[in-house]
């Protein structure tokens, strides 16, 4: 009997709990033509002080938080740049979907050398982390940047 089985993909390490599911053709096509945001739509980044130290989320126009950063910055002008990390890296491609042990999905921004930049919140299927990354990828480019005010 002939062996069909075909050598595992290389996957980014990482010491993160979650499984890796390597990304389909048809995934990598499918990410690779994010539809404009209709006109007039745009996302937003928005820069957050707390306690002396700056994060940033990146929004949809409906309001709904898409990502948030994972370590705070010590600077605006960091955070900042930050964000502009973030943009490259999207826009290079570097998400992936990673699937929990118990079932549930997120999207996953690296950097170029496959280090976890930030995490999606947790989707219930693969198909709905799917199009949260084409989200993210659309609106990640946007090039608002406000900042919040403290209370």
């Amino acid at each position: 009997m002939k062996n069909n089985t075909t050598p595992a993909t290389k996957q980014a390490k990482t010491t993160s709990p979650y499984v890796f599911k390597p990304t389909t053709e048809k995934a990598e096509e499918k990410a690779g033509s994010v539809a404009p945001a209709k006109s007039g739509a745009n996302g937003k980044w928005v820069i957050e002080e707390v306690k002396g130290k700056y994060w940033f989320s990146l929004y949809a126009p409906n309001g709904q938080m898409m990502l948030e950063s994972a370590t705070p910055y010590a600077t605006l002008s960091n955070a900042k740049a930050g964000i502009k990390t973030y943009q490259d890296n999207i826009a290079a491609g570097h998400l992936e979907i990673a699937e929990h042990k118990n079932g549930k999905f997120q999207v996953l921004v690296l950097n170029a050398r496959g280090g976890l930049l930030s995490m999606s919140s947790t989707y219930s299927s693969h198909s709905q982390a799917e199009n949260a990354s084409a989200s993210i990828q659309r609106w990640a480019q946007a090039t608002t940047i406000e900042e919040a005010e403290n209370e």
